[in-house]
Parts: structure tokens; sequence; C-alpha cells
């Protein structure tokens, strides 16, 4: 480190990004200051930008405590005494069922985090507004596909309660099999929404690969690998489940929209990272 300076000086300077005297949570797309203040742009935004989703999901699920809500937590992202295995561990067990919501989510943070890093960015004082906009529309996507990481496990969850029905009498088998029809539907259109979601939000990553700061092109290439991740995980999980669905039309409707879905995603995805390839090459 050059004398003088502490690590998160040395990150600003490498994302070319002014600092700011209070911490504010990376992805929350709160505008920034105008350009009287821009001299005070964020500081530890960057770190505190990868661990976002993994504190959301755990503060979700109440395997850390809220204390002062989210906006006030008061953990350092740099020295939390959080390890890598913990995290991971807790991540794991919190999106249980759902890792492609919870990939979508993901991908969504990190855009978010480059339209922040790109509103900062010394000289681009002019361009806060728009960056700021990009970071609200992603941050609407991460909400969005949080909720449904919830939703989707409670969905393979009210598959499991179906099957446990009693099945002694024929009206028990009848209302049985009703419900298991009726969870089977809902299992598949909660990976049907996820996919959805996912795949909309990547022309907001398309936007900061090739508009956003340059220094952060690549974390705008993974959150693009992450969201179509997201796609193609969702997607195996509609499939999947439509082979307990009696409804053949529906299931037909189904894998169209699935197969539409992949490949618009994987055009996205190879787009964004020419892009990305583009701007490294200067």
């Amino acid at each position: 480190a050059k004398e003088g300076q502490t690590s998160p000086d040395l990150i600003l300077d490498r994302l070319d990004i002014q600092p700011r005297a209070e911490a504010a949570e990376a992805t929350l797309a709160v505008r920034p200051p105008p350009p009287s203040r821009a001299a005070e742009a964020a500081g530890w935004v960057t770190v505190a930008s990868l661990l976002l989703l993994g504190l959301l999901l755990l503060l979700r699920h109440g395997v850390l405590p809220h204390a002062h809500g989210l906006g006030a937590t008061h953990l350092d992202p740099i020295s939390s005494p959080i390890s890598s295995r913990i995290f991971l561990a807790s991540l794991g067990r919190t999106l249980r069922r759902s890792a492609g919501a919870g990939a979508g989510a993901l991908g969504a943070a990190v855009t978010t985090m480059v339209a922040n890093l790109s509103a900062h960015k010394r000289g681009w004082d002019d361009r806060w507004e728009t960056f700021s906009q990009h970071a609200e529309r992603g941050l609407a996507f991460q909400n969005d596909l949080l909720a449904l990481v919830d939703a989707d496990t409670a969905a393979f969850d009210a598959i499991m309660a179906a099957y446990g029905m009693p099945k002694g009498t024929d009206a028990q088998q009848a209302k049985r099999h009703q419900a298991i029809q009726d969870a089977t539907l809902n299992a598949i259109d909660i990976p049907l929404k996820v996919a959805q979601l996912a795949h909309d939000a990547l022309p907001l990553a398309a936007a900061m690969a090739k508009e956003g700061n340059p220094n952060s092109v690549t974390d705008a290439g993974v959150g693009a690998m992450c969201l179509r991740t997201a796609v193609m995980g969702a997607v195996l999980n509609a499939r999947i489940n439509c082979g307990d669905l009696e409804d053949q039309a529906k299931v037909a409707e189904v894998q169209n929209i699935c197969a539409q879905l992949v490949a618009s995603a994987q055009s996205q995805e190879a787009d964004i990272l020419r892009a990305v390839d583009e701007v490294m090459a200067g």
C-alpha cells in the first residue's frame, strides 16, 4: 500500500471512483449526490456489494440478527468475522432448493454494483442520474428474484405435502391427486417466473458492459453469466416438474417457453461477453 493510503483507498483508485465518508449499501439504488458533492462518493461500496446477496439471504432467514435493520447493519465488509466457509454453508442452507433464483439475485446484485460504481466514476458526474436509474432497475430485479427464493422453496414443499396426504378412501385419493396436480403446476410456474425475470435482467447487464465503468466491465460479465445460469437452472426445474403434470397441452406450452428463454439468454450472454472482451481489448 502507498504511504498514507488504506486498502479501501487503493481499491477505489483501481476502480476510478471517488471516496465517500459515509458507508452505504452497495446495491441500494440511492441516488448519488449532485456534482457539487461528488468528491464524497462511496468508500467501501465495492467489497460490500459482493457480500450483499448473502447478507440479505442470511438476514431474511434469521441466520444473522436484524439489529438496526439491513440499512444500518454494522458488519465490516472487509474484516467481518464471518469466514468464507461459514458464509457459503449458511448461504447453501438458506437457498435450499432455489439455487436458480439465488443465482439470478446474485447476478442482479452484481449488475447493480456496476451501475453504482459507474455513477461514482470520476469525471462522469453528468451521468450519475442515468446510472442511478440503472441501479434502481437492478435492485428491483434483485428483490423480485430474492422473493422467489422463498416462493420456489414453498412450491416444492407443497408438492411434498400433497404426496403425504391420506389415500385410504376413494375420496381421499381424488383429493390427493388434485392437490398433487395443483402443486405441480405451481412448482412449474414459479421457476418460469424466475427464468423470465433473470432473462429480463440481461439487457441491464449488457448496458453495464457497454456503457458502465470500464474498470468494472468484468463484473458486468459475471452478472450476465449468473443471470444466464439462473435462466437455465430455473428452466431445468420447470421441465422436470412437467413430468408429473397430466395436462399435456400445458406441458407443451411450458417446454416451448423454456426453449425460447434458454436460446435468448444464451444469445444475450454471448453478446455481453463479446462486449466485455472489446472493452478489455481497449
